[in-house]
């Protein structure tokens, strides 16, 4: 039977909030700018009152948030030590011609950055940055965007975000303007090098619990066209808690394609929060890879604001013993004549866990809509565990609707096939389960991210093999 919270785990939740914010005295973004100090105010005694999380709520029934809540975190802040950063060139190069921006725990690194973006020397009509440099140059359009796109209230983790976003990715995109190339956003996370003083423990305990909460505004104006990469990953037993939120805004025929990967650390927690508006024949394109991280929860917010637009988001997960993954999705037809579709396959093994609460909602004036949500999950493992839930609310008649769930395991025939063509059974599984993925995969435009996500996704699939191996000999 679920509770409501008793009285010990309310007052430790709030302290978990109450403490990251003691610790953040030192961010300082935007505030020497007042409207950006109301909104983290604002921000901050939402708080107090928003509602905790708790597994009676819907959307957090299967999430085991209390994991989150026994970790002691510290917000990362806008000091600046030297990073870590032995190793890191390599990850940080997905494509010489792409501009990058690179986060290294939680702060924007210059010196893995692309120096077009650095010196903001882009296409006319374009602005790329992080967030903190941004707020000094143009400091009125972000305001204009902010006051578009700003969310706080909606719940505890998006009111955190806001009350304590050190900085972040700003893109605005004028309009009729297509850039050439991709941009590309990592998230990297590591240990910090040390002092030659050292450190006592205090202060390497907070090192190594750092939280980033980055805050990205993406703007495209009518036309505008844009392909967006953008990957988090961490040094593997690393401890850290990256909650990031995105704001997208689509104006009229505007168009991404947004290509996600999540390849954090093995101990890392992971919330990422995406609002997509969509207005008039404007179309958002949306790869969600997911396959690192203890707890990893993702939630996309779409809603239609024009007719004609269009939201597509294929995603692939993989869980393994010790790791949570969850998905959430939103999708809000308001206005008539709109499609979404949505896709995500995952692969568990081990004691892995899955989350996939999809909800789409047809309001009744939203007639000629085309909606679509799947969900299909493959168990290679008898003790892994998935929550799928799609779901469709409809209140419009004239309309084109469909979901539906699959969770099975591998086609004992088709493996039989593979194995009487001599390919071993290690071998065969992992040929079954990579075309199994494939239809996501193959949805990346950018060959070179492909490349890289078929890498990482071939070593997961090693270790989940090799843990059904293990439990099956058991």
């Amino acid at each position: 039977m679920i509770n409501h919270l008793n009285a010990a785990q309310s007052e430790q939740q709030r302290q978990w909030f109450q403490t990251l914010i003691t610790h953040s005295d030192s961010i300082s973004l935007g505030q020497h700018l007042p409207w950006v100090k109301h909104l983290q105010s604002k921000a901050r005694q939402e708080l107090q009152s928003l509602p905790l999380v708790q597994r009676k709520q819907e959307l957090w029934r299967y999430s085991h948030a209390e994991k989150l809540f026994k970790q002691p975190f510290y917000p990362q802040t806008n000091n600046s030590d030297n990073c870590y950063q032995a190793g890191l060139e390599s990850e940080a190069t997905l494509s010489t011609d792409s501009f990058k921006l690179v986060f290294v725990n939680g702060r924007y690194n210059a010196t893995l950055s692309s120096t077009l973006v650095v010196n903001n020397e882009l296409a006319e009509g374009v602005i790329v940055g992080n967030l903190h440099a941004v707020l000094q140059s143009h400091a009125n359009l972000v305001m204009q965007c902010f006051n578009q796109t700003a969310r706080q209230g909606e719940d505890v983790f998006s009111a955190l975000n806001t009350a304590l976003m050190s900085d972040g990715v700003f893109i605005y995109i004028d309009q009729q303007v297509t850039l050439p190339q991709p941009i590309e956003v990592l998230y990297l996370s590591g240990p910090a090098e040390k002092s030659s003083s050292g450190q006592d423990s205090d202060s390497h305990t907070q090192e190594s619990r750092k939280m980033a909460n980055l805050r990205n505004v993406i703007i495209l104006q009518a036309g505008a066209k844009l392909s967006l990469i953008e990957r988090f990953s961490g040094e593997k037993d690393f401890h850290y808690f990256n909650n990031n939120l995105t704001n997208v805004v689509l104006e009229q025929g505007a168009s991404i394609k947004h290509s996600i990967l999540q390849d954090e650390s093995n101990t890392a927690f992971h919330l990422n929060s995406l609002f997509l508006s969509l207005f008039k024949d404007s179309t958002y394109q949306g790869q969600h890879i997911a396959l690192g991280s203890s707890w990893s929860r993702t939630n996309y917010t779409a809603k239609f604001k024009g007719t004609g637009a269009t939201c597509e988001l294929k995603g692939l997960y993989t869980v393994a013993n010790q790791q949570l993954n969850d998905v959430h999705l939103d999708i809000n037809h308001a206005v008539p004549g709109c499609t979404s579709s949505e896709f995500f396959k995952g692969i568990l093994y081990g004691e892995g866990k899955a989350v996939f609460d999809g909800h789409v909602l047809v309001e009744k004036q939203s007639q000629f809509s085309d909606a679509s949500m799947k969900n299909d999950n493959l168990m290679l493992t008898e003790n892994a565990e998935v929550n799928t839930k799609p779901q469709l609310e409809i209140y419009a008649d004239n309309v084109k609707c469909s979901h539906g769930t699959t969770v099975g395991q591998i086609d004992e025939q088709q493996l039989f096939y593979l194995r009487s063509r001599g390919i071993e059974e290690s071998r065969a599984k992992k040929l079954l389960c990579l075309g199994y993925a494939s239809e996501i995969i193959d949805a990346i435009n950018e060959p070179l991210f492909q490349k890289q996500v078929k890498s990482i996704l071939d070593i997961r699939l090693n270790e989940g093999l090799l843990i059904s191996s293990s439990e099956k000999s058991s």
